[in-house]
């Protein structure tokens, strides 16, 4: 993007918004962790997730074309794709998308479970890795592990001080106070969400996502049952809203990591990432007032 003409510090922005459809695009660890935490159907809040996951990737590649127009940034290409190229593209990339597909297909039926699958994934992802793309190595192996077993032991770490949070909240009866006095406020479930919406998005600014989700879900989704809210909109919705977070100072996870990668400051970081910031923002709202965006497909799919 540099070589284009592209500051770095826009380069910064458009990488770290872009990364924000990981969690939302299935098989997302993030939508895992909810269901399993508000004992809903992974399967479906797979399914979920579609729709918000393309309607962001729309809203941040119409930012990006508006932006790009208006300063005068050279195109990625001078001519566009012909359609052997796209074809081409596709054939290079159906192995890796298949993998995503086998999950949704093998969880969906039945054949096997999200832990069953995780297993299915990690042999595929080697066979594509090493005899089809012949981009893994013997020698990647042992790192790949070392790495594994970091990233999986802080996550049980913070799983850990989450359930026992959880237990606390539910011995203190914190949950339950809490819908008593949100439901003495208002007997409006919008009124609701945009409270906790509000709440998260505080709480993400400071927060990783995982940290967020384990501590906000046995925390607000209780409260969420009491005014008849869907389990699966709500989890997108709080995923979606963490994942906005992790762009915004102070403590923006995404931001801090893209700017570190790039030697970008952080206001001018800030600067080029406030369109994205109230562009997803905008778009969750609307997915707060038409819960069929996210309802849509799981309903389809599931019954």
């Amino acid at each position: 993007m540099e070589k284009r003409g592209y500051p770095t510090d826009f380069c910064a922005a458009v990488t770290a918004a872009s990364g924000l459809i990981a969690p939302i695009i299935p098989p997302g660890n993030l939508m895992i962790l909810y269901a399993v935490m508000a004992e809903c159907s992974i399967g479906q809040m797979f399914a979920a997730g579609y729709i918000p996951g393309i309607l962001m990737r729309a809203v941040e590649m119409m930012i990006v074309s508006y932006i790009s127009h208006k300063r005068h940034y050279a195109p990625s290409r001078e001519t566009k794709a012909s359609f052997r190229e796209v074809l081409t593209g596709l054939k290079e990339s159906v192995w890796a998308l298949l993998i995503a597909v086998v999950l949704i297909i093998g969880v969906r039926f039945g054949f096997f479970t999200i832990t069953e699958g995780a297993v299915v994934v990690i042999i595929l992802s080697f066979i594509v890795g090493f005899f089809i793309y012949k981009e893994l190595k013997g020698s990647d192996i042992p790192l790949i592990f070392v790495e594994s077993f970091r990233s999986t032991a802080s996550i049980m770490m913070m799983i850990i001080g989450a359930l026992c949070f959880g237990m606390y909240l539910s011995w203190a009866r914190i949950p339950q106070n809490i819908s008593a006095w949100m439901l003495s406020i208002s007997s409006n479930a919008m009124v609701f969400m945009v409270m906790a919406m509000v709440l998260i998005l505080i709480f993400g600014m400071f927060l990783d996502g995982t940290a967020l989700l384990m501590i906000m879900t046995p925390l607000l989704w209780p409260v969420a049952q009491e005014y008849g809210i869907n389990v699966y909109q709500f989890g997108i919705l709080m995923i979606v809203n963490a994942s906005i977070g992790s762009l915004t100072p102070p403590v923006g996870g995404l931001m801090y990591v893209c700017c570190n990668i790039t030697k970008v400051g952080i206001p001018a970081f800030v600067r080029q990432a406030l369109p994205f910031i109230i562009g997803l923002t905008l778009l969750l709202i609307v997915m707060m007032f038409v819960p069929q965006i996210i309802t849509f497909l799981p309903n389809l799919i599931y019954g």
